[in-house]
């Protein structure tokens, strides 16, 4: 099979150009294929925001699932400080259980327990 690497750049260049939305009152720009972009695109300031994925809902994201705001879905928070995005219960928000081996608030151990003595 030969690849038309003429075409095919055409063709990269049309989709990219269909899918920049560069419209819009603030400025926008990004993708807009399957979600909103206008809310954190604000070119004439220099750019956007780094938004990270929350899988887990819990308001915080994964450090390691970052987009720029411009192309970030609104499921995508402005906090990349989750340590386990797979757990809702886990964020740096949340109260450590002491010796349950997990590590609640992202503290990056677990809490110990208060023996009394």
């Amino acid at each position: 099979m030969r690849l038309d690497w003429p075409g095919l750049l055409l063709l990269l260049l049309g989709l990219l150009a269909v899918a920049c939305d560069t419209g819009g009152d603030i400025g926008d720009s990004g993708f807009a294929i399957g979600f909103e972009t206008g809310s954190r695109c604000d070119t004439a300031s220099g750019g956007s925001e780094t938004r990270y994925a929350d899988v887990d809902g819990d308001g915080f994201g994964d450090a390691d699932a970052g987009l720029n705001g411009c192309l970030a879905p609104d499921e995508f928070v402005s906090n990349g400080d989750d340590c386990n995005d797979g757990d809702g219960a886990v964020n740096p928000e949340a109260t450590d259980v002491c010796g349950d081996a997990v590590d609640q608030d992202c503290s990056g151990e677990d809490a110990v327990c208060d023996t009394g003595e």
